[in-house]
């Protein structure tokens, strides 16, 4: 059930215009990667970061120009 009300939100933030990035947060083991999995099913195409990995924080780390930064997730997770 609560789950479902998270999931709802979420579709509520993609279906905003105007929506700014998102972070999911919380503790660990209480379903933040299986609510953004359930949420990845509504796209055809799905890029899973997690910053707690040391790759995938590295490419934040290494760069804060946005363009740089989604070259890089291009290339590490699309080609």
């Amino acid at each position: 059930m609560y789950s479902r009300k998270l999931l709802d939100k979420l579709l509520i933030w993609r279906d905003n215009p105007v929506r700014k990035p998102l972070i999911i947060r919380g503790a660990r083991q209480v379903g933040k990667t299986t609510l953004i999995k359930m949420f990845s099913q509504n796209y055809n195409h799905f890029i899973l970061l997690n910053l707690e990995k040391k790759s995938d924080l590295e490419i934040f780390e290494k760069s804060d120009d946005i363009r740089t930064i989604i070259q890089t997730i291009y290339l590490i997770f699309i080609s």
